[in-house]
């Protein structure tokens, strides 16, 4: 993995694909919205799983019930007895391999981050604040037999 910043503010995910895959940030794709809202045929993740058939992979997203994630708040986790703790995002299914994570950001939008091991590894944002609240879903890239 090689850290890609984000060059615009909805443009996370574009840099955390571009970290993962090691391609600079003009190879990945345009994950940003159209400026036109009224585009319905745009969809972030159908943009995604073309750029990847291209390169012979497919995106794979968990989604974590709300009950079944930890929250995050400033570095702190809270279990659900409201213990607290030093925080690492630590996510139910810990691959071994750097995957996107995904959730409400510290800017209180969706923000994207680099994770491996149920750990974020770099938030492309940058202020490299990763207080993401919570993770709800992750996306590992397979590799497509066939």
């Amino acid at each position: 993995m090689i850290p890609v910043d984000q060059r615009g503010a909805s443009d996370c995910l574009r840099a955390c694909i571009a970290s993962i895959f090691e391609i600079p940030w003009e190879d990945a794709p345009d994950t940003a919205p159209p400026p036109s809202v009224d585009d319905r045929s745009w969809s972030q993740h159908n943009i995604v799983v073309a750029w990847c058939k291209e390169r012979g992979v497919v995106p794979w997203t968990l989604e974590a019930k709300p009950e079944d994630r930890p929250v995050l708040r400033r570095g702190r986790q809270i279990d659900s007895e409201g213990n607290e703790r030093p925080a690492d995002f630590v996510w139910p299914f810990p691959f071994a391999t750097h995957y996107v994570g995904g959730g409400k950001g510290p800017r209180g939008v969706e923000h994207c981050v680099v994770m491996r091991q149920g750990k974020v590894v770099h938030d492309p944002h940058p202020n490299r604040d990763t207080t993401i609240e919570h993770i709800d879903s992750i996306t590992l890239f397979v590799a497509r037999l066939g």
